[in-house]
Order: C-alpha cells, then structure tokens, then sequence
C-alpha cells in the first residue's frame, strides 16, 4: 500500500478537481530511498550510514494505469539493515518526501554489500 504525504496528496487532488498543473519531480526523476519501517507521511525511517544515499531514477510513461522504473536502482556500500519500504523524494538529500511504500520482499543486507532493485522491480498503479 503506498502512502502519499500530505503535500503531494494536495496536489494531486488540485490536478484533479481544480485543473491545477502539479508535478513535485518538475526538476528531473525522483529519488528513491530505503526505509526499515513504514516511512508513513514524512519519509521516516529512512535508512543511513555507509555510503547509502537516495538514487535518481526513470520511469516509462504511464500505460495501462501503471509506471515502472526503466533501470536498476544499486545502493553500494550499505549499511546492515533489512529494507522493507520505498520512498520517494524530490532530491538526494532534503528534499520533498511524496510517497511510500511497502516492498513485496525485504531485502536484508550486510555491511559493506550492494542493495539492488532491478529495472522493474518498482511498480507504480492507479485503478
């Protein structure tokens, strides 16, 4: 279940009931982050240490009702944790939180290893 935060969950219903242009990527693809818990409406639980830091990635085009990332996503040099949430942000570091969102599989990693989520992997609807 993905969780928007409450800036982006005003702009999509301005786009939507109000005509109002809205988009919080406008300065490139978003970032997507690691979380070891539900990052809820503010992005918490965010993993840090190592060498971890948020990665800008694509998606296609929306088709169908659905968006997917159009490469891997590696995250080198992490720290250990179990990673069971997404996020994404409006910039690596700062930025704007505007939504999670719970992984199918956690991923466990070790100190020092590569989390990756290939091209895919990230799937993104609206029904």
């Amino acid at each position: 279940m993905a969780r928007l935060a409450v800036s982006a969950a005003n702009g999509l219903l301005n786009a939507l009931a109000n005509g109002t242009a809205w988009n919080p990527f406008s300065s490139g693809d978003p970032y997507v982050s690691l979380h070891t818990g539900d990052p809820g409406t503010t992005g918490a639980n965010e993993v840090s240490g190592g060498t971890y830091v948020r990665q800008q990635v694509p998606f296609n085009a929306a088709s169908g009702g659905q968006v997917k990332n159009t490469s891997a996503i590696n995250w080198t040099l992490m720290p250990t944790a179990t990673v069971t949430h997404i996020g994404l942000w409006t910039a690596a570091t700062a930025g704007t939180f505007v939504v999670g969102a719970v992984l199918t599989t956690g991923i466990n990693v070790i100190a020092g290893a590569t989390a990756t989520l290939t091209a895919e992997h990230l799937t993104g609807s609206a029904s």
